[in-house]
């Protein structure tokens, strides 16, 4: 569902940018290259490796155990990060803090409309993939996602102890070449 989907412009890609501009190789493990729905679809980020297709559960998590962290949304991905160990920076907005597991490094905007997906005023409709109960059809439409900028997520990436001392070593690593 495109709920479950993170809409701010050029999102993913100025993240992965980020993160090749820090040292770190970005696989997408995602089942599908290309998601979506009549004008709304969803691509791989551009400079991410593509690990996207039929690969098993245990492929996956044996991917993610070998990372550093995980980024993803309110889904099955994550969950599965959660469940080897990894660090998580979890992009959320269409949920409350509390409906995910504890300790992801969870990244939405307290500034817009969000929670929707966990309000008892809401059903959540299956069968609408653009499903957005207080503001389909507006300008507002999937506020809560397109409300967290990548500088959100960015911000909070650089909080994660691994990051650092991988940005750490970086320093040291790239010091260490110019003065050899």
């Amino acid at each position: 569902r495109s709920v479950k989907l993170w809409h701010h412009p050029l999102e993913w890609e100025k993240t992965v940018q980020y993160l090749k501009q820090n040292g770190y190789e970005v696989y997408d493990i995602d089942k599908d290259y290309i998601s979506g729905n009549a004008y709304l679809w969803n691509h791989l980020p551009k400079d991410a490796v593509d690990v996207s297709g039929d690969i098993s559960i245990e492929r996956r998590a044996e991917m993610i155990y070998h990372s550093d962290f995980f980024i993803g949304l309110g889904s099955g991905l994550s969950w599965l990060a959660w469940a080897v160990g990894k660090p998580i920076v979890l992009i959320g907005g269409f949920s409350e803090s509390w409906e995910e597991f504890k300790g992801a490094y969870r990244v939405y905007n307290p500034h817009v409309c969000h929670g929707c997906f966990n309000s008892v005023a809401h059903v959540f409709n299956h069968s609408d993939y653009f499903w957005c109960p207080k503001h389909q059809n507006t300008p507002r439409h999937w506020e809560c996602s397109v409300g967290i900028t990548p500088e959100l997520v960015i911000g909070t990436i650089a909080t994660i102890p691994v990051f650092k001392e991988h940005k750490d070593k970086i320093k040291t690593t790239s010091k260490t070449k110019k003065k050899g």
